[in-house]
């Protein structure tokens, strides 16, 4: 016990310093496995957000993806909120003061960065992300056979989601009866079976549904994380008290 320590002990009471001494304590603990168990369910929400990204990358044609695309976007927030918290984790559980820093340096520039996110997909809408409207979809399926891009993508969703035709496969019937290769499965060398379902009710099925799981995670994500830059500040201040009076008891013991 410090000297600063002992004499608030013999002011106060030993029962009530005791007591003091034990919230704080408790209240680190809690502070340390919050941070622990957070970081954890950021490990786990960084990963739902890449392989949603990776997922995405698989089913939105290629050429459409560029350096602002949903997908890619989903890709590179999910892989550094699993490096961030990977840090933020370790250096909790190890209390190294120098990394807990970084730690929530780093989460702070992620909240920036998750907010104007927000912002632009508020004001610009997912289209400019990589994700087209419903009508885009729509457009492309009109347009197939016509337009390189257009034929590209439908050939793309047809296959990825398993449908035909954008409100069934009656619109894409040959004139022979036969249909695109992209309604069949990849080992048809001649499609006169297509897939039955349609892709207006698997695109609306599988990948709007996981634009909206990921926009979900984003919105959830800055209270969270601005709740841990305040509890790494913390238990970083807490460590640096216990280090300065760990030197300061030695310093004392070795003048006796």
């Amino acid at each position: 016990m410090s000297k600063t320590s002992s004499l608030r002990c013999v002011s106060m009471g030993w029962s009530e310093f005791k007591s003091e001494l034990s919230s704080k304590e408790y209240f680190e603990k809690f502070i340390k496995y919050f941070l622990l168990t957070v970081n954890i369910l950021f490990e786990i929400t960084g990963g739902v957000i890449a392989g949603i990204g990776i997922r995405l990358i698989f089913t939105v044609q290629r050429s459409s993806i560029n350096a602002l695309s949903l997908p890619i976007i989903f890709i590179i927030a999910g892989c550094v909120i699993v490096g961030i918290s990977g840090l933020g984790f370790s250096s909790t559980k190890e209390g190294n003061v120098d990394h807990l820093k970084v730690y929530a340096w780093l989460l702070l520039i992620a909240l920036v960065v998750n907010l104007i996110c927000i912002i632009i997909a508020n004001t610009v809408g997912s289209s400019a992300f990589g994700v087209p409207e419903e009508s885009k979809f729509k457009e492309a399926f009109d347009e197939y056979g016509t337009n390189t891009n257009s034929t590209a993508l439908v050939d793309k969703l047809q296959k990825s989601l398993h449908c035909c035709g954008y409100n069934g496969p009656e619109s894409m019937v040959y004139e022979n009866g036969t249909y695109p290769l992209s309604c069949c499965l990849p080992e048809s060398t001649e499609c006169k079976i297509p897939f039955i379902h349609r892709c207006k009710r698997e695109i609306t099925r599988v990948i709007y549904p996981m634009s909206a799981i990921a926009k979900v995670v984003f919105y959830t994500l800055p209270p969270v994380e601005f709740l841990s830059i305040v509890a790494s500040f913390y238990l970083t201040s807490v460590l640096q008290r216990k280090k300065l009076i760990i030197q300061q008891d030695s310093h004392e013991y070795s003048n006796v």
